[in-house]
């Protein structure tokens, strides 16, 4: 099935045809794709230079594949990981008899050398402070290492062993790959992969949120095509936040659809810890409750991050944007509404710290249109159909852009088209 090509997916396509894999894509339309792997093409990593692009997953994933055999390889990559803080992965490379020695002196990024010994232990306890993406990329290392070995996951976090077992669990199940979970240990035996043609993909239930939360901007109901795992945490942490907007969730078959169908707010939030990547989303849909009839939950009891004007300067220039405020947990009118379109395209562009904010940041443009966003790339790196399908939506009327009718005009003439974000 056509996937999005997003940055960091091409670069670990790239990545893994640097090192041997016959691997190669072709386009689905203008931002969807499809990657070909050749059955029979094992990675390589000595004397190899792998450009990772800017991806800190990528980066690890192709570093744990790369200790499974002896040898040296050259790793290189973006602005990103160039100044990125490399320490973690180095420490916890010498567990599996590999070290990373950084090229450039005193630096902690890329590009460094990797030294492998090809030695894997029986048993390995994972750090603790190994950030989640690191850890999925540990776990599904051994598929290709093919020894056997047991991972101790009771050192980390109970929400990222959670998460990152979620993560790559159908990953194993799909590829018949021998892994058994005893509880905080996992254990790996040898054996050969079944890895299907056709991988049956499943939704990403973040992303997906921003998508299906259109419908609670412009009402109607939305279809995404796909598989939705119901039943991992972060799925049912977006189905929580999207009923709690007002929309009714329905997983079908093959899909998961959303209908603007009851009042917002009409039912609890009952997931206070929402995962970081929904807390822009939280934002937005508190914003357009309030500014439609004036409507503001508690915030600081319900937002994923504080919102206080003393604890999070982000969430209160997002919200000034919007012409609102939040004082003592709740939003409040910061300006008088007349003018409030020519007040916020006043506004210099605004700069998303990531694509998360850059998604809320664009649905909060249907209650304040003439937003400017100055990154949008940050979205296209995460989900390429992103901007194509914001675009398409029907524009809908607004009562300031109505021309005063004169005797000449009728009722059939149509307003001048107003953009409802601006893209620096």
């Amino acid at each position: 099935d056509a996937v999005p090509l997003s940055e960091a997916l091409m670069d670990t396509v790239k990545a893994c045809g640097q090192a041997g894999a016959a691997v190669s894509h072709h386009m689905r339309g203008t931002a969807l794709g499809v990657v070909d792997i050749e059955r029979g093409s094992p990675l390589a990593f000595t004397g190899k230079l792998l450009y990772l692009g800017e991806d800190f997953f990528t980066l690890c994933l192709m570093a744990f594949l790369a200790v499974g055999r002896p040898g040296t390889c050259r790793l290189a990559g973006g602005a990103r990981l160039k100044g990125a803080d490399l320490s973690v992965l180095r420490h916890v490379l010498p567990l599996f008899g590999a070290r990373l020695a950084h090229v450039v002196p005193r630096s902690q990024g890329l590009p460094a050398t990797l030294e492998s010994s090809g030695d894997i232990p029986p048993h390995v306890v994972i750090p603790a402070d190994l950030p989640l993406e690191a850890v999925c990329a540990l776990l599904l290392a051994p598929l290709a290492w093919n020894v056997p070995i047991v991972f101790n996951l009771a050192e980390l976090p109970a929400a990222v062993a959670t998460a990152a077992l979620a993560e790559v669990g159908p990953i194993h199940l799909a590829c018949g790959a021998d892994v058994e979970n005893r509880g905080s240990q996992l254990a790996y035996a040898p054996g050969s992969l079944h890895v299907p043609a056709r991988p049956d993909l499943p939704l990403d239930p973040a992303l997906s949120a921003y998508l299906l939360a259109l419908a609670a901007f412009t009402g109607g109901s939305l279809t995404l095509k796909g598989r939705w795992s119901a039943y991992a945490p972060e799925s049912r942490e977006a189905e929580q936040l999207l009923a709690w907007a007002g929309l009714t969730v329905r997983v079908l078959d093959n899909a998961v659809a959303v209908e603007a169908s009851r009042p917002p707010f009409a039912m609890p939030l009952q997931c206070n810890d929402l995962a970081p990547e929904l807390g822009p989303l939280f934002l937005a849909l508190a914003a357009r409750q309030h500014l439609l009839d004036g409507n503001s939950p508690l915030l600081r009891e319900l937002a994923p991050f504080p919102v206080d004007d003393t604890d999070n300067a982000l969430a209160q220039d997002f919200f000034e944007r919007l012409g609102l405020a939040c004082a003592d947990g709740r939003l409040r009118r910061a300006d008088s509404q007349d003018g409030a379109h020519a007040k916020a395209s006043a506004h210099p562009a605004w700069t998303s710290p990531d694509a998360w904010w850059g998604m809320a940041f664009a649905l909060a443009a249907f209650l304040r249109p003439g937003l400017r966003l100055a990154n949008p790339g940050h979205v296209t790196e995460v989900l390429p159909p992103f901007w194509g399908i914001y675009n398409s939506l029907p524009n809908p009327a607004d009562p300031a852009d109505e021309p005063k009718v004169t005797p000449r005009e009728t009722k059939d003439d149509k307003p001048p088209a107003r953009r409802r974000i601006i893209a620096d």
